[in-house]
């Protein structure tokens, strides 16, 4: 990456790339919103700029410094090579610009539904079950608060999120239970799918709505993506993806 191809971001514009190997991601942009510059994989390359690094619900777990970055022709994008100032890497997630982190959205579903989740998590792994196990549920879900419209709809605030070789949002209702509401299980029809190709890696407000968007890591063995999904009544949007993923 040349030392020059840097652009700094405007004035109120955070950036944010993805998890490991990182690439540019999506923006947030103070007049526009959530957008996804077409130039981002050259224009972000700001040597020396500094960096902060994301857990699962926005907070701030380390500093880095961006030192420069590859070029990868699978992607036509760079993968930006940071160095360690403080903390720790957390999810992967790293943003720029002038962050302020949002409320944290965790939430912790108690024992009895814990085990009525792993009922449910169970029969869909049968269902998309392959060569290698499952791993455990505890290591592939994502439990956190909805707010907003959503809520102020009558909606349930407490979702949780499970991932695997199919990707599943499910909410707790009133009625004592599970509900699914949304299933991505487009990547499980390869037997050879590792068992972590969905892992939800981060739940947090990036638009300013008080409703968290979720971000989920794609490992598809060769190959990852990232992508940042907007969660509805019965699907999730994909608001973006990294630009054309990468090949390991």
């Amino acid at each position: 990456m040349p030392s020059d191809a840097g652009v700094p971001p405007r004035a109120g514009e955070l950036r944010f790339v993805d998890s490991n190997p990182h690439v540019a991601f999506f923006a947030r942009d103070p007049d526009r919103g959530l957008v996804q510059p077409a130039n981002a994989c050259l224009d972000w390359g700001v040597i020396g700029s500094r960096w902060w690094s994301l857990d699962a619900w926005g907070q701030v777990v380390g500093e880095f410094e961006l030192r420069g970055g590859d070029g990868y022709p699978v992607t036509n994008c760079y993968e930006l090579d940071f160095q360690a100032i403080a903390g720790e890497l957390g999810t992967g997630l790293l943003v720029t610009g002038p962050y302020r982190a949002p409320e944290p959205a965790r939430w912790q579903p108690d024992a009895n539904q814990l085990a009525r989740l792993e009922a449910r998590v169970a029969s869909l792994d049968a269902v998309f079950a392959a060569a290698d196990p499952a791993r455990p549920l505890a290591e592939r879900t994502l439990a956190y608060r909805r707010g907003g419209m959503w809520t102020d709809d009558g909606g349930s605030a407490s979702w949780i999120a499970v991932g695997g070789r199919w990707l599943g949002l499910f909410s707790w209702e009133s009625s004592g239970d599970w509900q699914l509401r949304y299933l991505d299980a487009s990547l499980a029809t390869d037997e050879f799918l590792p068992p972590d190709a969905q892992q939800p890696l981060a739940a947090f407000d990036l638009d300013g709505d008080a409703d968290p968007e979720l971000i989920v890591h794609q490992h598809q063995g060769p190959s990852w993506n990232d992508v940042l999904l907007r969660p509805e009544w019965s699907r999730a949007e994909i608001v973006f993806e990294s630009p054309g993923g990468a090949t390991i």
